[in-house]
């Protein structure tokens, strides 16, 4: 974990008002633009985005976080869960995470089996990023999963563009040869995906 996350989950669990409003100011313009991005309406982007910082909160301080993914990561995955609520309770679509990990919708006559393809999926995903070489599953995830650009994940680890480039690419072929491999090994598991 980061060390200014350190400092800040410090603050959150000690109740401290100065940290969830460094906390809110950090995380909502990213969870915003993943909600809008979703297809929530602007109107409700903000709610969905209020109601995620509220749980994340809650939960920290009653010491839920446990750091085993950076705290950023953590509060996306409890804002896709609200994202996918309120998809759900608008009748529309439902929600579920591509093999990028985006979100895609569904008609809603397949949800019940877009909820299955979705924790399918994800355990797949999973499987798959942990199998991979350390240096190109962190390029991939901040890439394709947290959308960052080439240039922003090559600020991030003080690279140039053209070798973040080159590492997406490479992360990118693994990722499809340990997919195939993973549907070779599991003969029908990947068609419901």
């Amino acid at each position: 974990m980061k060390a200014d996350d350190s400092a800040l989950l410090s603050g959150l669990v000690e109740g401290d008002a100065a940290a969830g409003t460094a906390f809110s100011d950090r995380y909502r313009p990213r969870l915003l633009w993943l909600s809008q991005s979703a297809g929530v309406p602007a109107q409700d982007a903000e709610d969905i985005v209020q109601e995620a910082l509220t749980a994340s909160l809650s939960q920290i301080q009653r010491g839920l976080f446990r750091g085993e993914c950076s705290l950023g990561r953590w509060l996306e995955t409890i804002l896709r869960g609200k994202i996918i609520d309120y998809m759900r309770s608008t009748g529309k679509v439902v929600l579920a995470a591509d093999a990028d990990g985006d979100l895609v919708s569904y008609p809603q006559k397949v949800g019940l089996v877009a909820t299955w393809h979705t924790q399918d999926l994800v355990l797949t995903v999973r499987e798959i990023l942990d199998q991979m070489p350390p240096r190109q599953r962190t390029v991939l995830i901040l890439h394709k999963m947290l959308g960052l650009t080439i240039e922003e994940v090559g600020a991030k680890l003080r690279w140039s563009p053209g070798s973040v480039g080159r590492v997406v690419s490479e992360a990118k072929a693994t990722f499809y040869e340990i997919f195939r491999r993973h549907a070779k090994k599991s003969p029908g598991s990947l068609d419901r995906v």
